[in-house]
């Protein structure tokens, strides 16, 4: 999936640079073309194991033998490697877990009171699980045909 990498680094929200900051030129300026970047390979393995069982539910004679159904008894499992694939991604550093805006502005960081604090929390709000594949799912199931 291509995407285009940003020049700058967004004005710290996590965002993408959606935040309004007053007297801050947070315009984001492109770095190489449009859509010149890609996002990184993605692989996923589905599994299906089902087994069906034939139902008889009325014995009759002569034309009319009984009507027949199927049970079909099965187990799904999406993504079966449990793959974490990177669905999107910070575009000023091309990574799903980091937007640059620490890196790039270390005075922020000494101006807070508790850098350290200022740090995890800020760490935990890009954190965007919206950017990772779902993980691995284990599905149950029985279908009856009739």
């Amino acid at each position: 999936m291509p995407y285009s990498r940003q020049k700058n680094v967004s004005s710290g929200n996590g965002n993408g640079g959606n935040q309004i900051i007053f007297n801050q030129n947070d315009r984001t300026t492109l770095k190489g073309k449009i859509n010149g970047s890609n996002l990184p390979w993605q692989n996923r393995i589905d599994l299906r194991l089902d087994k069906n069982i034939p139902l008889i539910f009325k014995k009759g004679e002569g034309e009319d033998k009984g009507k027949t159904s199927n049970l079909n008894v099965y187990v799904q499992i999406l993504n079966v490697l449990d793959a974490k694939n990177v669905l999107n991604l910070y575009r000023y550093t091309g990574d799903p877990t980091d937007d640059g805006y620490l890196a790039a502005n270390p005075t922020v960081i000494n101006e807070k009171e508790d850098p350290q604090s200022f740090t995890d929390l800020y760490n935990a709000k890009i954190a965007n699980p919206s950017f990772f594949s779902i993980p691995r799912r284990i599905r149950v199931g029985v279908v009856l045909d009739f």
